[in-house]
């Protein structure tokens, strides 16, 4: 979609990052625990932003939005397969490996 979050309309980095009134958004506690001020909670919240996650997060939240699938824990995968009734599985892309001696 974009190359950086500040390019993205939609995004809360404009609020968090720089400081931007965006009266929809509400202060979380995991960004007022960045800093003990404005200005060293945007300053963190942007060192956050540029290094990115690691590859394998962001490989694992490709999947799982590939597949419709919900990312997060398996407590909470759990309790969303519980309250939807439906496998929340996340697969391998393409058809099951046929496997020696079962006739297919």
């Amino acid at each position: 979609m974009c190359t950086a979050p500040g390019e993205y309309a939609w995004s809360s980095y404009h609020a968090n990052a720089l400081g931007r009134h965006e009266p929809r958004l509400r202060l979380h506690r995991a960004f007022s625990a960045l800093g003990a001020t404005d200005e060293a909670r945007r300053l963190a919240y942007r060192a956050l932003a540029a290094a990115g996650i690691p590859d394998e997060l962001r490989d694992a939240l490709t999947l799982h939005t590939r597949q419709q699938k919900p990312w997060g824990s398996d407590r909470f995968r759990r309790e969303i397969e519980v309250l939807t009734g439906r496998s929340l599985e996340v697969r391998p892309a393409g058809r099951p490996r046929r496997s020696a001696g079962n006739g297919t």
